[in-house]
C-alpha cells in the first residue's frame, strides 16, 4: 500500500525582543573605512538586503579616537541604533529592523585612527519558500522549520 505524500510543516513562533527568531542567513560582504580615516570625515555606507526583516553587521575590528570620533549604526530612516567609539574586535551590531542598515563614521578635526573593517552581515528573511516538486510551500512572514515528504 502506497502512502500519499505527507507534508508536515511546523511553524514555530519564538518571540524575542518583539521579533520572530528562526532562520538566519550570513553573507560575506566587506565594508571598510579609509585607513586611517581623515580629519572632519563624515561618510555613510548603506547595506540593503531586499528579503530581510532584520539585519546586523560584523566588525572584524574598529578603532576611533575615544570620545571624539564615532561610528553610528543607523536604520533606513537614519535613527541611531548603536554608537561605537574607541576600539573593539569581533563585534556584532544589534539587530536593525528592516532590510537596510547604515554605518556612519564621523571624525573631528584632529588625531587619526584606523577606522573600521566589516567582513559580513546576517539577516533574518521576511519569508521562506520551499519547492519540493511537484509540491511547493510558502509561508510569507513565517519560517518553515521542518518539512517531511513520504511515498
Amino acid at each position: 500500500m502506497k502512502k500519499l505524500p505527507i507534508l508536515l510543516i511546523i511553524l514555530v513562533f519564538a518571540w524575542a525582543g518583539g521579533m520572530a527568531k528562526a532562520a538566519v542567513f550570513e553573507v560575506n560582504y566587506v565594508v571598510e573605512s579609509p585607513h586611517p580615516y581623515p580629519d572632519n570625515y563624515n561618510y555613510t555606507w548603506t547595506i540593503e538586503q531586499p528579503s530581510a526583516n532584520a539585519i546586523r553587521l560584523h566588525f572584524v575590528n574598529y578603532s576611533t579616537e575615544p570620545g571624539f570620533d564615532f561610528i553610528y549604526i543607523l536604520d533606513k530612516d537614519n535613527n541611531t541604533i548603536a554608537t561605537y567609539s574607541g576600539s573593539g574586535s569581533d563585534v556584532w551590531t544589534p539587530w536593525v529592523t528592516g532590510n537596510v542598515i547604515k554605518v556612519r563614521l564621523v571624525s573631528d578635526w584632529s588625531i587619526h585612527y584606523y577606522g573600521f573593517y566589516i567582513d559580513k552581515y546576517q539577516f533574518e528573511p521576511s519569508s521562506v519558500y520551499i519547492n519540493t516538486l511537484p509540491y511547493e510551500i510558502t509561508a510569507p512572514g513565517y519560517y518553515i522549520l521542518n518539512v517531511s515528504v513520504e511515498d
